[in-house]
């Protein structure tokens, strides 16, 4: 009988353990639910600003720069001790090199698979592999041109003179068909163009008096081009829908609908204190002035 009683005085005793335990877990489940849901609702943190600093030798033009598609090269004009030339600076590597046969280049820009950049030299349009590639001319200018964009069907689109419409070529070469028409004159140049993502419409900058220029929006498709706003300088398109431009020394970033042709929402503030190419007005790069390192910022913008 003493095992018995003590059996029973022992399942008396888990009972009320056993149930403080199941209410204690109840509790704890009860309030992990909100935290989960608030998890789940949180949006992740935004990614933290990055900068790279870039030292470069000796250079006139230190606004003419470009950063790879896949952002994990740059190309810039420089002397280095000798002719103004293209160099070479993967990010992962600390040290730049001088891209041979680039005697004299300016404003260089990719190729959408990142293997190759063009510029224009001696009045001439090139193509350039960056690994082992000889410089293959597509187009002679009839002055100086004030850049170029290649787009991922292998259409160019450049200037053939620092007063001239916007045309373009195939990148395997061949004869330049005009693409804008200037409104002169209202306009003196339409320069400075880049692709957007669906490789038809671009970006370009049109010189002239302020009620003409500034920044415009064309279509290889034809029609009249849309002015989306004055600035300092020509846009940069950031993935998805941003337009990036200079505007009274700062660089500001807006939405573009496509759909309707014009910019939307307000400006936000990306960085101050940014140069724009006073050769060419239209080129804009973040950089404070000649002979000094350029700077590589990333753009945040408020959701």
């Amino acid at each position: 009988s003493q095992s018995i009683q003590a059996t029973t005085a022992s399942s008396r005793g888990r009972w009320p353990l056993m149930g403080a335990l199941a209410v204690a877990a109840a509790m704890i489940a009860a309030l992990a639910v909100p935290t989960l849901r608030h998890l789940r609702e949180t949006p992740p943190p935004a990614p933290p600003e990055m900068r790279v600093e870039i030292s470069t030798p000796a250079t006139d033009a230190p606004l003419q720069f470009a950063l790879s598609p896949d952002g994990r090269s740059l190309v810039f004009v420089a002397s280095g001790g000798g002719a103004s030339r293209l160099w070479l600076r993967p990010l992962d590597q600390t040290e730049a090199r001088p891209l041979a046969g680039t005697e004299g280049a300016t404003y260089p820009f990719w190729s959408p698979d990142s293997r190759s950049v063009g510029f224009f030299a001696a009045t001439t349009l090139i193509r350039l592999e960056v690994v082992g590639g000889r410089p293959q001319v597509l187009a002679t200018l009839t002055g100086n041109s004030f850049g170029g964009s290649w787009s991922a069907d292998g259409t160019i689109l450049f200037t053939r003179q620092s007063a001239s419409p916007l045309w373009r070529i195939p990148a395997a070469g061949g004869e330049p068909v005009a693409v804008t028409h200037v409104d002169a004159p209202r306009q003196t140049s339409h320069r400075i163009p880049q692709f957007l993502p669906d490789g038809r419409h671009f970006l370009f900058f049109a010189s002239g008096t302020p009620d003409a220029a500034g920044i415009y929006l064309g279509s290889l498709d034809g029609g009249e081009p849309k002015r989306l706003t004055d600035g300092d300088s020509a846009a940069q398109f950031l993935t998805p829908d941003q337009v990036v431009f200079v505007r009274q020394g700062t660089l500001v970033a807006r939405r573009l609908d496509l759909a309707l042709g014009a910019l939307t929402g307000d400006p936000v503030t990306l960085a101050d204190r940014v140069g724009v190419d006073a050769n060419a007005r239209g080129a804009s790069r973040c950089q404070a002035r000649a002979w000094s390192p350029i700077v590589l910022a990333s753009a945040r913008r408020e959701t």
